[in-house]
């Protein structure tokens, strides 16, 4: 309000002179030949382009009157509205900081973590910008989008592994009309996803999120279960029931190398670093 008090009071006074004589230029703010110079310093005046203009003493400069589209304080609407748009990356949603992930189209970083953490009805570390460093894999991250999940208007999900702050596999899933668990499976799963083809061909016997709760296996892509030596799959945080994931703290992301399905006891397996899911 005090920068429209401004904005009235220059209006109302404004007054300039030529040759001609006396030369009103306001309340309204019109199109005139006023000259910039020192005494007309705050004068005001419409330019061909419709820019409002102030004179500073020395020249005509455009009036930054709007908020900037994407600020704190002038939010987008979503993040791929801010990257449509191409102006700042961070939006602000319920007083929350998000990461907006631009180069993945869009998206809304919501969750780093593993299902408890995943499926309660908490956040972890919202506020905390340190939080989202994917190359830290100490500490869960999730915000109140997940806890909202059917409140949005979401078309995609994605699931990115990173490892030393690159991506290496990365997940697409049909989010529409899903709710924070039903859309990671096989049935939502969309083309150019990671071992695409090799999971369509299956045998699969787990794709949720859930996993295998019995034994703390989530975000669980799984193609064979027979015996700890021949469970075979592609993603899993794992539990602590074989040794292929006692080797490994609890809660580890391993994943397949290779582009089907990895023996979880072989050598095409790797740990990722964090495993990201992204909403847009």
């Amino acid at each position: 309000m005090r920068y429209l008090a401004v904005l009235c009071i220059i209006l109302s006074s404004t007054l300039c002179f030529t040759n001609a004589g006396k030369y009103k230029c306001g309340p309204q703010v019109k199109k005139h030949n006023c000259d910039c110079k020192d005494k007309n310093a705050g004068l005001l005046k419409l330019a061909d382009d419709g820019k409002l203009l102030v004179c500073d003493g020395a020249g005509w400069k455009a009036l930054q009157y709007e908020i900037p589209f994407g600020s704190r304080t002038n939010p987008g609407s979503s993040c791929k509205d801010i990257r449509t748009t191409q102006t700042m990356r961070l939006m602000q949603q319920c007083v929350s900081s998000l990461l907006c992930d631009m180069a993945g189209g869009g998206g809304i970083r919501v969750d780093q973590g593993a299902f408890d953490a995943y499926n309660s009805g908490d956040t972890y570390d919202e506020s905390d910008k340190a939080a989202l460093d994917v190359t830290k894999s100490d500490r869960d991250y999730k915000n109140r989008i997940v806890l909202n999940w059917n409140n949005f208007d979401k078309s995609e999900a994605r699931v990115v592994l990173y490892t030393g702050g690159n991506q290496v596999k990365e997940l697409k899933f049909d989010a529409v009309g899903s709710d924070k668990l039903n859309w990671f499976t096989n049935e939502k799963l969309q083309a150019g996803s990671s071992w695409f083809a090799d999971i369509q061909a299956g045998p699969r016997n787990y794709f949720s999120i859930q996993g295998d709760g019995g034994i703390n296996r989530d975000f669980f892509i799984n193609k064979n279960y027979g015996g700890c030596e021949a469970d075979a799959g592609w993603l899993v945080i794992t539990g602590t029931v074989c040794e292929w994931e006692k080797r490994h703290p609890s809660n580890t992301i391993l994943y397949s190398k290779q582009d089907v399905s990895a023996n979880w006891d072989s050598g095409e397996v790797e740990a990722a670093d964090t495993l990201v899911v992204y909403l847009r």
